[in-house]
């Protein structure tokens, strides 16, 4: 009986290990800074100028040849609708292709710019399109979800991480 307290004991001390390191993880642990950015400006359209923001931001980056990139558009205007700041960084050197997707597919950002070269995707760690990073008005990065945005996103990684992020700020 006394071996059953004892291990009962241990599982409960390793389970709150575990929950508070993730909570360190979550709320305290130190953030990768957002990388510089070699950015181009899309005539036209507002720059990328996230100073002076006073609540964290998603940074959505995309191609116009990108049918997962189309896809999350309603989504995104969805949340642009909802308040939250969404800057698009077209990877590659098609302004006119940007501009035409922008017309096409609704244009809910902040400000548009154009990236080129593959050292983008390698600074974020990820090789594919679309991605979107999720930035604290720091410049520090909060979480960057591969693939596109849809409810399930939003609900299971968007929200969440936009309400610690607002928690953090508070306490």
């Amino acid at each position: 009986m006394r071996v059953f307290q004892v291990l009962a004991l241990v599982a409960i001390i390793a389970l709150a290990g575990l929950l508070g390191w993730r909570e360190y993880q979550l709320n305290y642990a130190p953030r990768p800074a957002l990388p510089a950015l070699e950015l181009t400006g899309l005539e036209a359209r507002a720059g990328f100028d996230p100073s002076g923001q006073s609540q964290a931001y998603l940074i959505n980056v995309l191609s116009p040849d990108c049918l997962d990139c189309r896809s999350q558009m309603p989504v995104l205007s969805a949340l642009a609708a909802e308040g939250i700041t969404l800057y698009a960084l077209f990877h590659g050197e098609d302004a006119d292709a940007a501009n035409l997707f922008l017309d096409e597919y609704g244009d809910p950002f902040a400000g548009v710019m154009l990236t080129t070269g593959d050292e983008l995707l390698a600074d974020f760690g990820t090789s594919d399109l679309p991605f979107t990073v999720i930035v604290s008005n720091e410049g520090e990065i909060i979480a960057l979800i591969e693939g596109a945005i849809d409810l399930s996103v939003l609900q299971s990684k968007i929200y969440p991480a936009l309400e610690r992020e607002a928690r953090r700020n508070r306490g």
